[in-house]
């Protein structure tokens, strides 16, 4: 589990939002900023709480991607 990149890019995600959640992302550049699923689906929340979900599910979605992506080039011998 600690070997994945989903279980990484979660923690990521989770510090980035905490980031946020405590003030120190005024201009939300990098909640925002380093989120790619913002660029390819932008969409406007009413809730905070909705871009930190947008945001958790996005980096796990991806970090799910590179494990396959992974598991396919390095396979287990």
């Amino acid at each position: 589990m600690l070997k994945k990149f989903s279980f990484w890019l979660s923690i990521l995600s989770i510090g980035i939002c905490l980031f946020h959640a405590f003030g120190f992302d005024e201009g939300n550049l990098v909640l925002i900023g380093l989120n790619p699923g913002y660029f390819i689906i932008p969409i406007k929340f009413d809730r905070i709480e909705s871009y930190y979900i947008h945001h958790l599910l996005s980096f796990f979605i991806i970090g799910i991607t590179v494990d396959k992506v992974k598991a396919v080039f390095y396979p287990k011998s």
